[in-house]
């Protein structure tokens, strides 16, 4: 059974006001995955239901982020100790570029077309050719991020002419119209990515994207490796333009390889934008619901897109040097690679939430005390790095809940849910900004005090999250009127049950307690090491901490398998 959706009815146009099924846009059958029509699937994809597609597809994508994560891990070492502080600075700042182009322009708009892909929500039509229309009028839409960027480039360019305090360094301009014309290429790839996901078809798209993530890590490793000086570094404004480059081949292989799978698999059988017909006669290119719900979460794109790059916006507008910048973006990098890693390939609630924590326990009782062995593998050992990758260990698993908690709150909110969180993210924006003038300008605590900025953020973005999961679960809703008033209380009640700390946090006291006892006995080899000193001094504090980390991961696996595998085993049998 698909999960409740707290969007009801009325967030959905009405039959009558809905594309025609007669048009000729949507006619010549439904060439659709089996997720959605559970018979005739495109080559490689096995008929299955959609929630069975999600597991699937859930295996595929955790699968391909901690195989290039853990694939590219050591050619990121070798980037890393050949790049300076500085040059890391700049590539933080073209990245920040290239995120707000992709964030702005396209954010809204898929969270729109992505609103209603799976037939198990039940707001899809069951009629192949309605499907169809649907589709093309998705499709249609998918082109607006491209316009949007380029309007965006434009003004950018305008400015630049025009307002002097605008220009760039020629020296890097090169490098940022790289970065900007591969954010291009990457929205144009948007109508194929939509197509892909609204069809299920993620063993495709996971394999596109993982091939131009290798690709990319590659083509940046081979340039530094070729371009790196005898002091085995690259000279900075060389190595920013590798960078860019780098970015460009990412963009172009998804914008080849999603076109390529799209067609492959018989989805886009004509790679045109037309109208089609509503019952009025009216011909449209965009379906009203799908502009109705981008309209409703653009206000919120813009505040979102502030709370995640605030803190890298924050380091430049209160001038921070390049080279500081760099040990943010290390500390940052280092820091998140795993749990972005899984936090992205997990779809179901409860299960996330209890493997986030567990991960998170390894953050924040082992991963402080070796932060500096791992600059070292870096090559990096500026005094301030280390706490700065301490205090971000701590701040992953805040991250990691956050990221899960606000997904389901924009997955089954409607309108008005939508809007409120726009407005508190404001406010948190607000409350974000001064704590972070604070603690840089006034507590002068460095980037380090940015990480509790952050950390306090997002708190209060948990918050907001985990009061609306609450009122869901309540079932006092558009959801919970569709039950009966027995079914409602039965149901409200074992929810209630479920959302205590108890059941909520995995593992037991002996799971928690091994976690005190690591972060303990490697806090005591981390002091004994440094005062042996050199590598033996290094290896005794690694091998303290490779026998905890094992002891945990026996203790988490016994304390808990049974109950992850009956999990597992309910979600497989759902539909």
């Amino acid at each position: 059974m698909a999960p409740p959706r707290l969007r009801g009815t009325k967030d959905r146009p009405s039959t009558k006001d809905r594309p025609s099924t007669n048009d000729g846009a949507g006619g010549g059958g439904d060439p659709r995955d089996s997720a959605q029509s559970g018979a005739h699937a495109p080559a490689g994809e096995a008929p299955d239901s959609s929630t069975a597609s999600t597991l699937q597809g859930t295996r595929f994508m955790l699968a391909r982020q901690l195989l290039t994560r853990g694939g590219t891990f050591a050619v990121n070492v070798v980037l890393t100790r050949m790049a300076t502080f500085e040059l890391m600075g700049l590539v933080n700042q073209f990245d920040l570029l290239s995120a707000t182009i992709l964030f702005l322009s396209r954010e809204s708009i898929r969270m729109a077309l992505l609103r209603n892909a799976s037939a198990a929500g039940g707001s899809r039509s069951s009629n192949s050719s309605a499907r169809a229309v649907e589709d093309q009028l998705a499709f249609n839409m998918a082109f607006v991020p491209l316009a949007l960027a380029s309007l965006f480039v434009a003004g950018y360019a305008a400015a630049e002419s025009f307002i002097p305090l605008a220009r760039m360094d020629p020296s890097l301009r090169i490098a940022r119209d790289i970065y900007v014309l591969a954010a291009l290429v990457e929205l144009a790839s948007e109508p194929a990515f939509i197509m892909l996901q609204r069809q299920l078809m993620y063993s495709r798209r996971v394999g596109v994207e993982g091939t131009a993530f290798v690709a990319q890590c590659l083509v940046t490793l081979v340039l530094v490796l070729l371009s790196s000086s005898a002091t085995g570094t690259v000279p900075l404004q060389q190595g920013v333009r590798i960078y860019a480059v780098a970015q460009l081949v990412y963009a172009c292989l998804l914008l080849l390889g999603y076109v390529r799978q799209a067609a492959s698999a018989g989805i886009l059988p004509a790679w045109t934008v037309r109208k089609v017909s509503l019952p009025s006669g009216q011909q449209i290119f965009f379906e009203p619901y799908f502009v109705q719900i981008a309209f409703s979460f653009s206000a919120q794109t813009l505040i979102k897109h502030l709370l995640t790059v605030g803190d890298r916006l924050i380091l430049v507008a209160v001038g921070i040097g390049n080279a500081d910048q760099g040990v943010y973006k290390i500390a940052s990098d280092l820091a998140a690679t795993l749990p972005r890693a899984l936090t992205q390939a997990y779809d179901y609630l409860d299960m996330v939430v209890k493997l986030q924590l567990l991960l998170g326990g390894f953050f924040v009782f082992l991963a402080p005390n070796y932060t500096a062995i791992l600059l070292e593998l870096y090559r990096k050992s500026e005094p301030g790095a280390a706490s700065v990758l301490a205090a971000y260990c701590l701040y992953v698993p805040v991250m990691g809940i956050n990221g899960i908690t606000e997904a389901f709150l924009q997955g089954v909110g409607d309108g008005a849910a939508v809007r409120l969180q726009s407005y508190f993210l404001a406010a948190f924006w607000v409350v974000f900004v001064l704590f972070s003038y604070v603690v840089l300008v006034v507590g002068q605590m460095g980037t380090a005090g940015l990480v509790a900025a952050n950390a306090l953020n997002l708190a209060m973005r948990i918050a907001f999250s985990v009061h609306f999961i609450r009122r869901f679960f309540a079932l006092d809703n558009d959801v919970g009127r569709l039950l009966t008033a027995d079914q409602r209380v039965l149901l409200s009640r074992d929810f209630a049950s479920r959302q205590t700390l108890l059941r909520v946090v995995p593992g037991n006291a002996l799971v928690w307690g091994l976690f005190a006892t690591a972060w303990i006995a490697t806090s005591a080899s981390k002091h004994i090491g440094g005062s042996i000193g050199g590598l033996m001094g290094k290896a005794l504090h690694v091998v303290v901490g490779g026998i905890f980390g094992l002891a945990l991961l026996g203790s988490i696996y016994f304390s808990e398998k049974s109950r992850l595998l009956a999990r597992i085993r309910q979600l497989g049998k759902s539909d």
